[in-house]
């Protein structure tokens, strides 16, 4: 019997490349090779050497008194480590800068080098490390990558070649090598030790998946899931994932160096956080709209008791207020067409059509770092447990919950 939580990927969703088997799955001699390599002339790393993560507090899911939440945005990752019985006011919180922004700085320091890179390690989100690596290559400096960490920008491996991008599993001698990935789980448990804190066991990591698409737009690619998710009943808690459907490539990276982790997108998360807001849990019989207004990008949506039944998405740094009012308005009122929003810049829209009207959604919430960009008159501002930033880890938490992934 399939798992509930791959219900809204259908076969024909899910098209896997052609290329090599390390696509999905840095070869395993190659990668063994490289951190050997790396190892063992640690004057040639220019990154600290990686050891193993201590876990502590170890326990089936399910009965686990503590729970890392990692919530990773384009600007920064947010973290909460969550212990069942505590006060969660005292339960130990870091905003730290994004992975991708981390990997942008240590390529850009190459670039004003003058030194090649070599990137390797998992897929991860592009953005900021997307653009230092262009900008790297356009001072006509070698950039090489392994399969796996050259899918962080572009699912179509050719693309990425015609990117200028080198495509090889040997270490280059005179390559600053950087690892790529989403999670550092020794920097955060490093972290964590200097305050002789334990890392726990479980950990819930969410970051935006836009699934896998060579050859197809990804945000039509991951709007055309979302609308089968949303025309399949849209229950929020099924977006929390202890099995990650092989559509979402980004989560199954995290999967690979976390394989017990609970997986959720950033937008869902922070949906389910705002939920924890008693003000906006208490109008969703009557419908209430959900505003994440991150960094990078905005998401809108339409709640109906635990089931989403519109989501809109865009581009924070491509709307000013008066356009995000009206498309917001139409949003609500059931004119807003996905083409629309795909054509001024955006990832998408869809919206279950019967469940729209009657009086519903009248309540909007906002939240997230970039909600004062769009100043809504009358829009409930949702800080649940007190902090905007957190949204996404508390939401991380309930669908933990809701799946019986921790229980408390």
């Amino acid at each position: 019997m399939l798992s509930p939580f791959l219900l809204p990927v259908r076969p024909s969703d899910v098209r896997m490349p052609k290329y090599s088997p390390a696509l999905l799955s840095l070869n395993r001699t190659a990668h063994a090779k490289i951190i050997a390599h790396y190892r063992i002339n640690p004057k040639r790393n220019h990154m600290a050497p990686k050891s193993d993560v201590n876990l502590k507090n170890e326990s089936r899911a399910g009965e686990a008194a503590s729970m890392l939440a990692v919530d990773i945005g384009g600007g920064t990752q947010d973290i909460l480590l969550y212990t069942k019985g505590e006060l969660i006011e005292n339960c130990p919180k870091m905003i730290m800068p994004s992975p991708t922004r981390l990997v942008a700085n240590k390529i850009a320091q190459a670039t004003r080098g003058g030194r090649a890179v070599f990137l390797f390690g998992e897929t991860m989100g592009g953005g900021s490390c997307t653009r230092a690596a262009k900008q790297h290559i356009a001072a006509g400096l070698p950039l090489y990558a392994t399969e796996q960490a050259a899918l962080t920008f572009n699912d179509d491996l050719k693309r990425v070649e015609t990117m200028g991008v080198l495509l090889t599993d040997e270490p280059p001698g005179s390559a600053v090598p950087i690892r790529t990935g989403d999670v550092d789980t020794e920097a955060i448990a490093s972290c964590l030790r200097s305050f002789d804190i334990e890392t726990p066991e479980l950990w819930a990591v969410a970051v935006q998946d836009h699934g896998y698409s060579p050859g197809r737009s990804n945000r039509e690619a991951r709007f055309d899931w979302y609308r089968h998710f949303i025309d399949s009943g849209g229950e929020i808690g099924r977006l929390a994932f202890s099995e990650v459907p092989e559509f979402f490539t980004r989560m199954r990276a995290v999967k690979r160096v976390l394989p017990r982790a609970l997986l959720m997108d950033t937008g869902p998360a922070a949906i389910l956080g705002s939920l924890v807001d008693e003000a906006v849990r208490q109008r969703t019989d009557e419908g209430v709209i959900i505003v994440n207004a991150g960094n990078y990008h905005v998401l809108c949506a339409m709640v109906l008791g635990e089931h989403i039944v519109g989501l809109l998405e865009h581009h924070t740094g491509m709307l000013d207020f008066a356009s995000f009012k009206s498309m917001l308005t139409r949003f609500r009122d059931g004119m807003l067409t996905n083409e629309e929003v795909v054509q001024t810049g955006g990832h998408g829209c869809c919206a279950r059509i019967s469940e729209i009207g009657k009086g519903r959604f009248a309540l909007v919430s906002i939240t997230g770092p970039r909600r004062e960009t769009f100043p809504l008159e009358n829009a409930h501002i949702a800080a649940p447990h007190g902090d905007v930033m957190l949204t996404g880890c508390f939401g991380l938490v309930e669908g933990a919950r809701k799946t019986g992934f921790i229980r408390g």
